[in-house]
């Protein structure tokens, strides 16, 4: 009786006992993948410079941390005051080129008409 019912005690374990997860080996990936009911779970690669196998899950953990949500860096308030100063300072130079141009006309016609009679004022009309 004894061992009848040990019999039975070691097939009821053995029987209740149920794989549910499997593990295969895909040689295109060289990684081992674990499956549960026909659905990836996760998979496990072998890391050489730590010498030993890491696992990742694919299912989706119920994080507060969201990676699929970037955060924008960019500020437009600042990036329009920078373009003002740079637009201003542009046109700052412009006017100091054209009053400095115009002046350097000035003395030009005031050279012309020292000497006219010359031909300075021909050799500065090559130059310009």
């Amino acid at each position: 009786m004894k061992k009848l019912l040990l019999i039975l005690c070691l097939f009821l374990a053995f029987n209740s006992y149920s794989q549910t997860t499997t593990k295969k080996y895909n040689d295109l990936k060289n990684r081992y993948e674990y499956y549960q009911n026909g659905r990836m779970i996760g998979y496990e690669k072998y890391n050489s410079l730590r010498d030993q196998w890491e696992y990742y899950s694919t299912q989706s953990s119920q994080s507060t941390s969201s990676y699929s949500d970037p955060v924008s860096t960019f500020d437009a308030d600042l990036a329009m005051k920078v373009l003002q100063a740079k637009q201003d300072r542009f046109d700052y130079n412009v006017k100091r080129i054209e009053k400095f141009l115009k002046r350097l006309g000035e003395h030009v016609y005031e050279i012309e008409e020292k000497y006219e009679g010359s031909g300075i004022g021909e050799e500065i009309n090559e130059l310009f």
